[in-house]
C-alpha cells in the first residue's frame, strides 16, 4: 500500500475478500484522505483508483493477453486476476475513455478502480507477473492509446460471434474457415483493422498455432479484387461440414452482416442487412419483444421476450441486422424482472407515490398509478392516450409529482426548456413517456402546441422542415408525436389541451414527504412493472368506452386508466379512478351551467313556455328584458348556439327549432338538479395542526372529512371563496392573521390551517 502511494497512485480500502470500496464518494476524495482511511481497517483489500495519466486494460481471458501486449512493445505492470490480467499503462499525451461494453476486454480510465496485489477475492489472490520494484508502468504514445481503444471497441462489437467461432475453429478446417471468413468481411465492407482484431481473437481463443499465417492471409485477402474472393458460400459449406446444417445456419446468423439470399455481394446491402440498430426498448423483432435493462453490476443489456421466457444478451441478430441497446442511459432502466404473480404491486406503488408526493385527494395516487401502468402499454394499444397535468402555483409540488412519476414510468424522460424540434425527434426515436416541467412557458410555442394537440391520438402525421437547404418534399420530415405526456404548469392550459388532460390540482404541501426520490425502491417497482408489461404483452384491450361518462372526451381519456386499475389494482382501484373522473365531469358540467350561454338557454326556455303556451317565436325585446343584456351580446350568443334570427318589419327575434333547443338544454343541463358526486376519499391522517384553538388531525385535503368534522361549514350553497374567487358549495370561516376571518373554500381553508 505504501509503495503504491509513494509511486503517486491513489489507493482505496476495499472490503475484505471483495472488490467493494469501503469509502463513500471515493471518486471525489483527495488521495491523501483516502490513504489515511486505511488506518480504520485492520484487514482489507487494496484498490487503486484510476487517475490520469494512468489507465488499465482488463483482460478477462488470459488467452487474449497478446491482443494488448503485442501493441505495447514494452515492459509494464501486469497483474494476474481470477480469469486474466490487468495491464497498467500511462498515457503520454492522449488520454482514453472508459469502455466497458464488452466482457472479454475492457478499458478502465478515470473514475474506475481496480483490485491491487496482494488483495484476495474469493479463492484468488492477485499478484504481479511483472511489476515493482524492478518494472515501472509503461508510458504509451497517442498512436498506441488510440490503437488500444480500437481493439477494445472492435472486440466488444464482435465478441458474441468471436467466442462462437473459436469453438468450431478445428484443426483441418482452420485454413479454409479463415479464408472464407476474411473474404466475407472484405465483401461486407468490414475494415481490415476490425477484421484483424476478430481473427486474432478467434485464433488466440482456439489456440491456433498458425496465427501469423492467418494474419498474412488476411492482408492478402484485402488486397485482392472482389471477383477473386470467396466469402459467404464458402463459409457456409465449411461450417456445414464441421457442425451440420442447423448449427451452421445459427453461426451464419450471428455474423456482423449477412448478404441477401446467401449470395456473395461486392458491397454491403443498401437495405437493413448488415446494419447495427440501437434499441431503446419496445421494439418488436422476429415476433419477439426487445427491452433495455441493466444487470446487477449496472451494465446495460438487451432483454428478449418471446412470450414465454426471458433471454438477456449483449445483442440480438435477425435477418442480418444487429440490434444492440443504446449505450447511454437516457432514462432510468429497470433490472432483469422475474415473471410471476404480483398482487401487491398496485398498493406498493400507491404507497411509493404517497411517500414522495403530497396531495389532499387519495384518489390522485390511484390516478398516478393507473397512468404509470398505462405508460407500459400505450404503444401496444396504439389508439389514443390521456395526458396528465399537475396544475398549481409556485411551490405546490408540481415538479415533485413529475420527478416521482419519472422514476416509475416506462422510459420516463423529464424535460424543461427543450426545443420542440428535439422533442419531435425524441418522441419518434425513443417513444418515451414524456414529462414536461413549466409548460406554461411553451403554450404559445407552435411546435409544443402541435406536439400536444396532435400527440394524443395515434396516426397523426406532422410535417416539419428538417432540411431547409432542400426544396419541396425533400425538405420535410414527417413525425408521429403520439405518446403519453405528463406535464406541470402554473397556468391552465389552452382548451384543446385541457380537453385531452386529466388535471391534478396542487396545493402547498402540508405534510412531510421523502426529501429525495428513493432510487432503490423506484428501481424495484420499475422492474416489477416491466414484468407486468412482459406478462400482459399483446393482451391489453381497450375499447375506450369502459368509463361510463356522458362526456365523450372524458370517456375516452379515463377508459385506459380504468382498464389498468381493473387489471392490476382490482375493483376498489377502478372505483377510485371513476370517482375522480366523476368529480372532473361535475366540475366541467358546473362550468357549462354557469356560462352565459347556459343563462341564455335557460331564459329562452322559460320564455318558450311562458303562460303555459309553447311559442314558435321569441322576440329579442323579451330576452333583453329577462337577462338585461344588450341586443348585440344576445345576437352573438344566440348565433353561437344555433338559434335562427328573424328581422322582418316589426318582428325582431328568434324562431324556435325545438331539436336545437333540446340539444342546448341537454348540454347546459337546463332544468336538471346538479348534485356534486360523492366526496373523494381523504388521504390517511399524517400529522396534527392547530386551527383557531382546535386541534385537527389531517393531511391537506379538499373535502370536509379532511377537517375531521372539527370545523363545520358556515355557508352552504354556491358562493365565491373570498381568497381564490372560485365558487364552492361549502365555505368555512377561518381567521387569517392580520386580516380577520374570511369565508374560504375547502382547499383555501386547508392551506390556511396548514
Amino acid at each position: 500500500m505504501e509503495q503504491y502511494f509513494e509511486k503517486g497512485l491513489t489507493v482505496i480500502p476495499l472490503a475484505s475478500g471483495e472488490k467493494r470500496p469501503l469509502v463513500a464518494e471515493w471518486t471525489e476524495k483527495p488521495r491523501e484522505e483516502l490513504y489515511n482511511e486505511f488506518t480504520k481497517y485492520s484487514d482489507c483489500n487494496i484498490g487503486i483508483r484510476v487517475d490520469k495519466p494512468l489507465f488499465v486494460v482488463d483482460i478477462d481471458n488470459e488467452k487474449l493477453l497478446p491482443l494488448i501486449m503485442d501493441e505495447i512493445n514494452a515492459r509494464t505492470w501486469k497483474v494476474r486476476t481470477r480469469r486474466g490480467y490487468h495491464i497498467y499503462l500511462k498515457a503520454d499525451e492522449y488520454y482514453p475513455k472508459t469502455n466497458k461494453r464488452g466482457s472479454m476486454l475492457q478499458l478502465l480510465a478515470e473514475g474506475c478502480q481496480v483490485v491491487a496485489p496482494p488483495s484476495k477475492v474469493g479463492n484468488h489472490q492477485y499478484y504481479f507477473t511483472s511489476g515493482p520494484p524492478d518494472i515501472e508502468i509503461a508510458s504509451v504514445n497517442k498512436r498506441t492509446v488510440e490503437k488500444i481503444e480500437k481493439i477494445v471497441a472492435f472486440l466488444a462489437d464482435g465478441e458474441s460471434f468471436v467466442s462462437k467461432y473459436a469453438e468450431v475453429w478445428d484443426e483441418g478446417h482452420r485454413h479454409n474457415l479463415s479464408l472464407w471468413l476474411m473474404g466475407y468481411f472484405r465483401k461486407n465492407n468490414i475494415s481490415k483493422g476490425e477484421a484483424a482484431v476478430w481473427l486474432k481473437a478467434i485464433c488466440l481463443l482456439a489456440d491456433d498455432p498458425e496465427l501469423k499465417d492467418r494474419l498474412r492471409a488476411l492482408k492478402d485477402t484485402y488486397s485482392k479484387p472482389f471477383e477473386n474472393i470467396k466469402g459467404f458460400n464458402g463459409l457456409a459449406e465449411e461450417l456445414e461440414g464441421i457442425v451440420g446444417h442447423q448449427r451452421a445456419k445459427e453461426l451464419l446468423e450471428i455474423l456482423p452482416a449477412k448478404p441477401s439470399g446467401g449470395k456473395d455481394h461486392g458491397r454491403r446491402s443498401e437495405e437493413k442487412r448488415g446494419k447495427i440498430i440501437k434499441v431503446f426498448g419496445g421494439e418488436i423483432v422476429d415476433s419477439k419483444l426487445l427491452e433495455v435493462v441493466e444487470n446487477v453490476d449496472g451494465e446495460i443489456r438487451l432483454l428478449v421476450w418471446d412470450g414465454e421466457k426471458i433471454d438477456i444478451v449483449d445483442q440480438y441478430v435477425f435477418d442480418g441486422v444487429v440490434y444492440r441497446p443504446f449505450e447511454i442511459k437516457v432514462y432510468a432502466l429497470p433490472k432483469i424482472p422475474d415473471i410471476g404473480e404480483d398482487p401487491t404491486l398496485w398498493s406498493d406503488t400507491v404507497e411509493f407515490y404517497r411517500e414522495h408526493f403530497d396531495h389532499y385527494d387519495e384518489n390522485v395516487y390511484h390516478i398516478m398509478v393507473a397512468t404509470t401502468a398505462w405508460s407500459y402499454f400505450v404503444h401496444d394499444v396504439k389508439v389514443s392516450t390521456p395526458y396528465l397535468c399537475f396544475l398549481g402555483e409556485y411551490n405546490t409540488g408540481k415538479s415533485r409529482g413529475l420527478k416521482t412519476m419519472k422514476a416509475l414510468c416506462y422510459k420516463g424522460c423529464l424535460v424543461e426548456d427543450v426545443s420542440g424540434a428535439a422533442l419531435f425527434r425524441m418522441t419518434n426515436i425513443i417513444n418515451p413517456t414524456l414529462l414536461i416541467d413549466e409548460l406554461q412557458a411553451k403554450f404559445r410555442d407552435e411546435e409544443y402546441r402541435s406536439l400536444l394537440a396532435d400527440g394524443y391520438q395515434n396516426g397523426s402525421v406532422v410535417p416539419r422542415v428538417i432540411r431547409p437547404e432542400l426544396e419541396g418534399l425533400e425538405a420535410l420530415g414527417f413525425f408521429n408525436p403520439f405518446g403519453l405526456k405528463i406535464y406541470a404548469t402554473r397556468e391552465e392550459p389552452p382548451p384543446d389541451i385541457v380537453s385531452r388532460s386529466i388535471i391534478i390540482k396542487c396545493l402547498k404541501t402540508a405534510r412531510k414527504v421523502a426529501p429525495q426520490i428513493d432510487e432503490e425502491k423506484a428501481a424495484i417497482l420499475r422492474t416489477r412493472w416491466l414484468a407486468r408489461r412482459l406478462k400482459w404483452w399483446g393482451k391489453i384491450k381497450v375499447r375506450f368506452d369502459e368509463a361510463d361518462f356522458e362526456d365523450g372526451r372524458l370517456r375516452e381519456i379515463f377508459s385506459p386508466l380504468k382498464v389498468m386499475a381493473e387489471i392490476f389494482g382490482g375493483e376498489e382501484a377502478a372505483q377510485r379512478i371513476m370517482e375522480y373522473g366523476r368529480r372532473i365531469e361535475w366540475e366541467r358540467n358546473s362550468y357549462e351551467m354557469n356560462r352565459e350561454e347556459a343563462e341564455f338557454v335557460e331564459a329562452f326556455d322559460e320564455l318558450l313556455h311562458e303562460d303555459g303556451v309553447d311559442h314558435d317565436f321569441i322576440p329579442t325585446s323579451k330576452i333583453v328584458e329577462k337577462l338585461g343584456w344588450e341586443t348585440q351580446k344576445i345576437g352573438r350568443i344566440a348565433t353561437r348556439l344555433g338559434y335562427m334570427r328573424i328581422r322582418s318589419g316589426k318582428y325582431r327575434g328568434y324562431t324556435v327549432d325545438y331539436e336545437i333547443h333540446e340539444r342546448n338544454k341537454k348540454r347546459f343541463r337546463v332544468g336538471e338538479e346538479h348534485k356534486p358526486p360523492p366526496k373523494p376519499a381523504a388521504t390517511p391522517p399524517h400529522h396534527e395542526v392547530d386551527a383557531g384553538g382546535e386541534t385537527i388531525t389531517s393531511p391537506p385535503s379538499e373535502n370536509a372529512a379532511s377537517l375531521n368534522g372539527a370545523i363545520e361549514p358556515q355557508v352552504r350553497g354556491a358562493k365565491k371563496c373570498e381568497e381564490c374567487g372560485r365558487e364552492a358549495e361549502e365555505l368555512y370561516r377561518i381567521p387569517l392573521k392580520g386580516l380577520g376571518p374570511k369565508l374560504l373554500c375547502r382547499p383555501c381553508a386547508n392551506t390556511a390551517i396548514a
